[in-house]
């Protein structure tokens, strides 16, 4: 049962344009989490010397590559789900509002 004072839209899917964003961001963190290892761009992946030709900016990743961080995040509200949660999406305010309450606050 879901508590009636959530705000926000349920989120059963991720949509292509979220997948998308989140899969970026997944890269960075990998990417961010390899550097700090130690490990660098390299011609082959290898554990020992801590290389991979995949330690590159997205846009430099090979679609086929793209897809495996594109497909994890799609599985996210599944994986969210067996663990019996629920994911939301918190409204955000429009620049607009943002504007206006600084505004008002000065």
């Amino acid at each position: 049962m879901l508590p009636n004072d959530v705000p926000g839209e349920r989120v059963d899917s991720i949509s292509d344009e979220d997948a998308l964003k989140l899969a970026k961001i997944e890269h960075r963190r990998w990417f961010a989490e390899r550097r700090l290892a130690g490990w660098q761009r390299g011609a082959q992946k290898n554990v020992e010397a801590r290389t991979n030709p995949n330690l590159v900016p997205w846009s430099e990743l090979k679609p086929d590559i793209q897809k495996y961080d594109l497909d994890a995040v799609r599985l996210i509200p599944e994986l969210v789900r067996l663990d019996g949660q629920v994911i939301y999406r918190i409204p955000t305010p429009s620049r607009e509002t943002e504007t206006a309450h600084h505004d008002n606050a000065a």
